[in-house]
C-alpha cells in the first residue's frame, strides 16, 4: 500500500504540472453519480451551491516534489487546545466511487463511528473524497446524536446536532500530524461542513482507512471546552476494498490522462 500511495503521489507531480494547475477549483460538487455500498440513512457530500472559490497554484509543485523526496505528507498543524481521547465503540467504512461515460470521477472513503456515553450515543460521519477535476480532496463531518434509553431499545434516532462543526480533522493513531481542512464551508445538509484540503494528504488518509490502520479524529463545536478525539479502526470486506483500490489507480490515472491533452 506504502508503494501504490508513492506511485499515486509521482503521478500527481506531472499532472499538477501541466492541465490541473491552470484550472480553477471546481464550480460544484455533485453526488449523484457516486454509488456506494449500504447506506446509513444520511446523505454524502452535497453541493456547496457554486460556494468554492478557485485556488492559486503557487507552491504546490514545490511542497509536492518535497513531500516525494522526504517522504512526508503535507498537512496542517491543529492548533494546541486540550483533548481527550475516547476509544470507539465501532466504526463502519462504506466506499464512494463515482464514474461517468469516460470512467472514474470520484474515489473516497466514508465513515460512521459510535461513542458510546452513559446518556447518548454519538454518531459522528465524515468522508473524505477525490474529485476528479479538484485540486486539493473534499471532507464532509457532521455527527448525530439517539438517547442512550432509546439506544438500548434497538432506537436510533440519528438526529443531527445544530449547529454544525466549525472544524475537523483526521490522522494516525501513530503520527502526530492531522489532516485538516484549508478552507470550510457550510454543506447543504444541516449540521455539516464541507472542507477542502490537501491532496496528497486526504489520498493518504483514504489509503490509512482502506488498510485498516488505527485512526483518530476529532470534529470541533463552537464553545467546546476541548477537543474529544475518537480512535478507531475499520476494516472493508475484500469484494469492497478491491473496487476502491481500482478507483483510486484508474481516478489518478485518468488525471494524469486529461493533463496531457
Amino acid at each position: 500500500m506504502a508503494e501504490l500511495l508513492f506511485t499515486f503521489a509521482t503521478k500527481l507531480i506531472s499532472i499538477f504540472t501541466e492541465k490541473y494547475l491552470t484550472l480553477s477549483l471546481v464550480e460544484n460538487i455533485d453526488d449523484r453519480q457516486i454509488t456506494v455500498g449500504p447506506t446509513y440513512d444520511r446523505p454524502m457530500l452535497s453541493r456547496p451551491s457554486n460556494l468554492l472559490p478557485s485556488i492559486k497554484p503557487d507552491g504546490i509543485i514545490v511542497r509536492m516534489k518535497k513531500l516525494i523526496l522526504m517522504g512526508l505528507v503535507s498537512t496542517l498543524s491543529l492548533p494546541v487546545q486540550a483533548q481527550v481521547v475516547m476509544q470507539a465503540a465501532s466504526a463502519q467504512l462504506q466506499p464512494q466511487i463515482g464514474r461517468d461515460a469516460n470512467g472514474y470521477t470520484t474515489c473516497g472513503m466514508r465513515a460512521v463511528v459510535l461513542d458510546m456515553k452513559p446518556d447518548v450515543v454519538e454518531a459522528y460521519d465524515f468522508s473524505l473524497n477525490l474529485r476528479l477535476g479538484m485540486t486539493a480532496g473534499a471532507i464532509k463531518a457532521g455527527k448525530l446524536q439517539t438517547p442512550g434509553a432509546k439506544f438500548k431499545k434497538g432506537q436510533f434516532e440519528q438526529k443531527v446536532v445544530l449547529p454544525g462543526p466549525t472544524n475537523f480533522w483526521i490522522a494516525k493513531e501513530s503520527e502526530g500530524k492531522a489532516l485538516i481542512p484549508t478552507k470550510i464551508f457550510a454543506a447543504d445538509s444541516p449540521g455539516y461542513i464541507l472542507g477542502l484540503a490537501d491532496f496528497i494528504g486526504t489520498l493518504s488518509a483514504v489509503t490509512a482507512l482502506l488498510e485498516g490502520e488505527r485512526m483518530q479524529f476529532a470534529t470541533r463545536y463552537k464553545n467546546q471546552p476541548y477537543d474529544t478525539v475518537v480512535s478507531f479502526s475499520g476494516a472493508l470486506s475484500a469484494e469492497e476494498a478491491k473496487p476502491l483500490m481500482a478507483c483510486l489507480e484508474g481516478l489518478i490515472n485518468r488525471m494524469q490522462e486529461e493533463a496531457g491533452k
